[in-house]
Parts: C-alpha cells; sequence; structure tokens
C-alpha cells in the first residue's frame, strides 16, 4: 500500500468512535493547500493505537502526518481512504493566536537600588 506524507492545518479532530467489536478510531480533517484558491480538507482516520497519535495536537496546528492510501469495494463501488499513523507537529496554532508579551511576563520591580 502506498505511503505518502501530507503537510497542511489541522480544521478539526473528531472524538474517538468505539465498536462492538472493539474496534475504535479517531478521524481529523487536515486543510492543504490552505492558500490556494481551492485549498483541500483530506480526512484522515487514525485507527486503533494509532489514535493516541492525536492527543498533543489541536485545531489551527501546522503539522506532517504520514499516512497510508487504501481502498476498498463495496456493493459494486470503489472508495479510497487515507489512515494515518504518525503526526509531526511543525507549528502550533495556539502560539500563533495568543502570543507573550514579555514586558507583561513579569511584575517590575520598583524598589531597584539605582
Amino acid at each position: 500500500m502506498p505511503k505518502i506524507k501530507i503537510d497542511g492545518e489541522i480544521k478539526l479532530i473528531g472524538d474517538r468512535q468505539e465498536f462492538a467489536s472493539g474496534f475504535y478510531k479517531r478521524q481529523l480533517v487536515l486543510i492543504c493547500d490552505k492558500e490556494t484558491r481551492y485549498p483541500q480538507e483530506l480526512p484522515i482516520d487514525f485507527l486503533k493505537e494509532k489514535s493516541d497519535a492525536l492527543e498533543d495536537i489541536k485545531s489551527g496546528d501546522t503539522v506532517s502526518i504520514d499516512v497510508d492510501l487504501n481502498g476498498r469495494e463495496y456493493n459494486g463501488r470503489y472508495f479510497p481512504s487515507l489512515n494515518g499513523w504518525r503526526v509531526e507537529l511543525k507549528h502550533s496554532g495556539a502560539a500563533a493566536e495568543n502570543p507573550v508579551d514579555e514586558t507583561q511576563a513579569e511584575p517590575a520591580d520598583d524598589n531597584l537600588p539605582f
């Protein structure tokens, strides 16, 4: 099965879905080519223990995701799917939205001897 690396910004991360068989997964939506006229929003599934890779990331983060491209047939129709197995954080979206103002990080000390 082909292995692909996809870069983009996380639009959303879904909740864990559990099934009666014991199988579970999480899905995220990755925005690729955001600066282009037609950005792509790709749903990527993280199956079973691979879904743990989504714990340390959030919407707005810029990431690089390793995926497997899969396909299957159902009732004479064919469907592709992307299954993620590794996420590398490139840039945290929270840092860009809430920059730290270092001038206010430490209180002013008016009791200096000079």
